[in-house]
């Protein structure tokens, strides 16, 4: 998704260099010899369609995705009070205010149009 989504994508997640998440540059691997990111992220989304996975639904894994990678770059520090915490700074205050508005969208949507397949639950 990061390295191979189309630019519109990337900035509908919200998500861009890999190296800039936690979780994913603990490695600095960012690129796998003989694999070609482009075409694995399309084929992802062809077998996505293919299962009965609609657009919707795809839009809302992959934000589930982005919201995550979000969360692991907040960090929090020791509180003033006993037993708490704070935000450590505001790199970490703009990736929790992200993986929010990416998950939020996610609790706007009507019940079934992201997950359902029109039955009722």
């Amino acid at each position: 998704m990061l390295c191979a989504a189309p630019p519109e994508e990337a900035k509908k997640f919200k998500v861009g260099d890999p190296r800039t998440f936690h979780y994913l540059n603990q490695t600095n691997c960012y690129e796998v010899s003989n694999v070609d990111d482009a075409r694995e992220y399309l084929e992802t989304r062809n077998a996505m369609d293919i299962v009965g996975i609609g657009q919707e639904a795809q839009d809302a894994i992959f934000r589930v995705v982005a919201a995550i990678l979000h969360l692991g770059n907040v960090n929090f520090i020791k509180g003033e009070e006993a037993d708490s915490s704070k935000l450590r700074d505001d790199k970490s205050r703009y990736h929790l205010q992200t993986a929010a508005e990416l998950l939020m969208y996610l609790t706007t949507r009507p019940r079934n149009s992201a997950f359902s397949n029109g039955n009722a639950d």
